[in-house]
């Protein structure tokens, strides 16, 4: 008789793509590094209200705010 264990090992889920906080200036014709005071650079969303940008950043767990159209940012929370 078989008694070995046939229980699977947990998967471990993948990290998503980091998405580098970069601006354009010009509708995307050309793009520039945008992470000043964000100390990772490791963003992985962005959302605008009104004229302000928040950045989720992976590395630091942490909220970044720009209120200069992404050139730099500010922790939050």
């Amino acid at each position: 008789m078989n008694t070995r264990s046939t229980r699977a090992s947990p998967r471990r889920r993948p990290e998503p793509p980091s998405l580098k906080s970069s601006r354009s200036t010009n509708s995307g014709a050309s793009w520039t590094t945008a992470n000043s005071g964000i100390a990772s650079a490791d963003v992985r969303s962005i959302v605008a209200k009104g004229t302000d940008l928040y950045a989720g950043d992976y590395g630091t767990g942490g909220v970044f705010k720009s209120t200069n159209f992404g050139q730099t940012w500010t922790l939050t929370s």
